[in-house]
């Protein structure tokens, strides 16, 4: 394998879903990679959701020259020019002749890539470790993207699972209670983190072990992830009506302080929490039996979007006492181009290369602070280097906004892009909970230095990720009450003074002058609104926030005039080649779907991979076929049907009931 550059991209592909404004994966990624003899270094990496403002981003561009435009500007952004990068993987379209479709690399292994990618993403995180000792690894989310899909020959499940011994793996299929949370969020309108969050914020528990054993015993955890929905969505609404009745009938004790659905949601939620702990526990006990696995001499490597699940994971190590933790920053989709890449230099060099994860920094610089804070003249009031006694006065006082270096990966604030509070009262978890539009129970996670961790936190371990919850020692909880939940527990990040020397400075000075070594560190954004990239954005939600203080790359800005700022909405990001032209889509159109099909067609050719290796709707004769097939299909009365009607209503809005209907009819 040549050594120079490489780019693994994980972007929805150009055209089709462009014209349609859909997304097939979501948490786009694009990473910049070199090697060099036996190293290989993850140079830069980016979440494209910072880029374009659109959270979870998804979708497209117009063609495959505006998505080689983006990637050009990223690669100058690190003084990389496209022309020097060896190959281009993960996205057709991306590349020209230099893309090498990597997913045929392991047709030997039906599982889909997609799954794949998340297995190497965290049991490669560290070579040193995975050549070394044995390595259980699972990935665990909602399901592939479609366009995964199309590399499996045969499609029996959706979840991976690999062990591995001296850098050799065996592949097995796992299951995943991801669909679980998935059925909530539609359910009830809350993101997978609230619902989680309420789960431990109200204290009503409905005690449904009955539908817990039932759910554990029939639901396939297992298996296509679009079968599974329609089943979660089933149990869900049995779950559901069982914990209202139990609160309508006195059988739990009623919270005062949430709303009679909040308390509803909770107990639902905590059950689901326990089906899922469950479903994880049985993955293991099977892969420890199957391969005689002693779990204190084994890494467990977790990813996929369930991985963000906190209390689960700490409770697979506290259980098992795994030896360590593999899991990057961004478990999610979001680390599926660092999975894509160092699954094709596993696969071409074998253990014969080395690869270590620098940490989570590594995403967008901006440290021109003159030229970031043009136009915001008349609101700055002073610029000084930063201290660390400064930093102290300033949290005792409020809320700040810390912006510091490159960003970090993943969905989850680590030191650079933060807003950091007092921990020490309740006062900042309202705060920081008011700044962010959000409900006044969610709870905010503490980062404390690693030295201090144990004396602090029960059980506690290394956690730079924010990847694990510990329970804050009962010595401890009411001198720490805005970083507690109601059961103690908290999500921590833990931080030595190599990983980020700054922030480091900041704690030690906190716990010198406050007694208490660790901080509130909640993301810099606003509601709905993916963490913020630059400096102009902190800027901008600074004043629109009223904050009089902020400390940009170490200098500390203070602020004047912000009730005279205009802007009422985040600071504009970059959202082409992404934003959606008349023109651009009515050329596609003709290009595309020449035989007018109706655009829910084409919705379900994206997402059926079974269509899409037998139509092409770019042909007419193809597309007429391809209709009379959906029609049948949304005709017949069986599960398949249900949860193509399940995703049409959803994905598609309004139109879909005319079609379902008329097909129906007919």
């Amino acid at each position: 394998m040549r050594d120079g550059y490489y780019v693994s991209a994980y972007l929805t592909q150009p055209g089709l879903p462009y014209l349609l404004d859909t997304w097939l994966r979501h948490n786009n990624n694009v990473s910049l990679w070199l090697k060099s003899g036996r190293d290989v270094r993850v140079v830069a990496y980016w979440p494209v959701e910072r880029l374009s403002g659109w959270r979870r981003h998804g979708s497209g561009a117009a063609d495959e020259a505006a998505v080689l435009g983006l990637v050009a500007s990223l690669l100058s952004s690190v003084g990389v020019d496209i022309a020097d990068v060896v190959e281009f993987w993960g996205t057709p379209g991306v590349g020209g002749d230099r893309y090498v479709d990597v997913t045929g690399y392991f047709g030997d292994v039906d599982l889909p890539p997609h799954s794949l990618a998340h297995i190497f993403s965290c049991a490669l995180l560290d070579t040193d470790a995975a050549w070394s000792m044995p390595v259980l690894a699972m990935a665990v989310d909602g399901g592939p993207d479609s366009d995964s899909i199309l590399a499996v020959k045969d499609h029996r499940c959706s979840f991976a699972g690999a062990y591995a011994e001296s850098g050799s793996f065996t592949w097995f299929p796992v299951e995943s209670p991801a669909r679980l949370f998935t059925a909530a969020r539609h359910r009830y309108g809350l993101r997978e983190g609230t619902l989680m969050a309420l789960a431990t914020a109200a204290s009503c528990d409905a005690g449904l072990g009955g539908l817990r054993d039932q759910a554990l015993s029939a639901l396939p955890f297992s298996g296509p992830a679009a079968g599974l929905l329609v089943h979660c969505e089933r149990f869900l609404g049995e779950l559901d009506q069982a914990a209202a009745g139990a609160l309508a009938r006195g059988r739990c004790a009623a919270d005062d302080r949430f709303t009679p659905r909040e308390q509803v949601i909770s107990a639902v939620m905590k059950e689901i929490q326990r089906i899922s702990l469950a479903v994880m526990e049985r993955n293991v006990d099977r892969a420890c039996q199957r391969f005689a696995i002693d779990p204190g001499q084994t890494a467990l490597a977790l990813a996929g979007g369930f991985a963000l699940n906190c209390p689960t994971t700490s409770a697979l190590m506290e259980k098992y006492k795994f030896r360590r933790l593999l899991a990057p920053p961004c478990v999610d989709d979001s680390g599926q181009s660092l999975g894509i890449a160092l699954g094709v230099f596993y696969r071409r060099c074998g253990t014969g290369f080395s690869f270590r994860f620098p940490g989570p920094y590594l995403g967008h610089r901006d440290e021109d602070l003159a030229a970031s804070l043009a136009g915001f003249e008349q609101y700055v009031a002073s610029i000084t280097p930063a201290s660390p006694g400064q930093v102290v006065q300033d949290l005792q006082s409020g809320p700040v906004v810390w912006f510091d270096g490159r960003a970090e990966l993943g969905p989850r604030a680590l030191g650079h892009r933060s807003i950091l509070a007092d921990p020490t009262t309740l006062k900042s978890k309202d705060e920081l909970n008011r700044l962010k539009q959000r409900e006044w129970w969610r709870p905010v996670a503490p980062v404390i230095r690693e030295e201090d961790c144990g004396d602090w936190f029960e059980a506690a371990r290394p956690s730079p990720y924010m990847l694990e919850t510990f329970l804050v020692r009962r010595d401890r909880e009411q001198l720490v009450p805005a970083i507690a939940h109601l059961d103690r527990s908290a999500r921590v990040q833990t931080l030595t003074r190599d990983q980020n020397p700054f922030l480091h400075d900041a704690l030690s000075a906190f716990g010198h002058q406050a007694g208490v070594p660790l901080l509130c560190n909640t993301s810099l954004n606003d509601k709905g609104e993916p963490i913020i990239d630059t400096v102009a954005q902190a800027v901008n939600f600074c004043l629109r926030k009223a904050l009089p203080v902020a400390y940009l790359n170490q200098q500390r800005v203070t602020f004047k005039n912000a009730h005279l700022f205009p802007a009422t909405q985040p600071h504009p990001r970059t959202d082409q080649p992404f934003r959606r032209d008349p023109a651009q889509a009515a050329r596609l159109a003709r290009q595309l779907n020449p035989a007018g099909l109706d655009e829910l067609y084409l919705h379900i050719w994206l997402r059926y991979p079974m269509l899409r290796r037998k139509f092409d709707p770019a042909d007419p004769r193809s597309a007429h076929v391809l209709k009379k097939t959906v029609d049948t299909w949304l005709a017949m009365d069986r599960e398949l049907d249900e949860g193509i009607r399940l995703w049409i209503r959803r994905a598609v809005g309004p139109n879909a009931d005319r079609v379902v209907a008329s097909a129906s009819a007919g």
